[in-house]
């Protein structure tokens, strides 16, 4: 184990901190009151560039102790429908956030330097497929993208007139960074043009910015060709 001392403060988006045998790779996240830091998060790379460690939630002036553990690697293959994937993106959320375009006919991709520890990993192109992986030394993951299809549908209100000018949002790890919104017409009528095959739900907004809940199931099944949910009938939130 290192000793990591941390003094900092916050102004103008920089923080400060001293340490003691390790180096400071970066500051991933700051929540600042005013000029002063609530918490920041630090990760450290260790000497031999090999190792790192990383907290969330560091108070200012807080002193640590951060265990250095051997940096891995994440490899693997991406299928989509049609076979291997020739170019795809690889996005990893976890205590590091990496994300690189591979160009590969085999389909292969492999992401270094990543802490040991659980991720949300995530690829979208010809198709789309996520996974929540642990990530050690040696591990390979393999993804098998679902195609992308058009949803269509109606909303409707428990008296079953037509809900106009809703927003729609698909949930789930799916839409993180690049949020895909769909709303209703005069009718009740929506569509997206764009979302992976599978189970999915959605949050819906009323034109008033009240949430909206559906009056049944909450999951709706999106199959691998263009999919119509038909009616929806939703209530809003009391």
């Amino acid at each position: 184990a290192r000793m990591l001392f941390g003094v900092g403060r916050a102004r103008g988006g920089a923080q400060n901190f001293r340490a003691t045998g390790v180096s400071l790779r970066r500051f991933k996240h700051c929540r600042c009151h005013g000029t002063s830091p609530v918490w920041i998060a630090v990760t450290a790379l260790g000497p031999d560039g090999v190792t790192s460690a990383s907290k969330d939630h560091v108070r200012p002036g807080a002193q640590l102790t951060l265990k250095l553990a051997d940096l891995v690697t994440l490899r693997g293959k991406v299928r989509s429908p049609g076979g291997l994937a020739g170019g795809y993106t690889i996005h990893v959320r976890g205590s590091v956030s990496k994300e690189r375009r591979f160009e590969r006919t085999d389909g292969s991709y492999q992401l270094e330097g990543l802490e040991p520890g659980v991720y949300e990993v995530a690829t979208a192109e010809q198709g789309y497929a996520d996974r929540k992986i642990e990530v050690v030394a040696g591990i390979t993951a393999d993804f098998d993208l679902a195609p992308w299809v058009s949803v269509t549908g109606k909303l409707v209100a428990v008296d079953d007139r037509p809900v106009a000018r809703a927003r729609l949002m698909p949930y789930g790890e799916a839409f993180r960074g690049g949020q895909i919104t769909a709303h209703t017409d005069s009718q009740g009528f929506f569509r997206f043009p764009k979302v992976p095959s599978g189970e999915t739900r959605f949050d819906m907004v009323a034109e008033d910015g009240t949430w909206l809940y559906p009056v049944g199931p909450d999951k709706f099944d999106i199959g691998t060709s263009d999919t119509d949910l038909g009616q929806i009938k939703v209530a809003g939130s009391e």
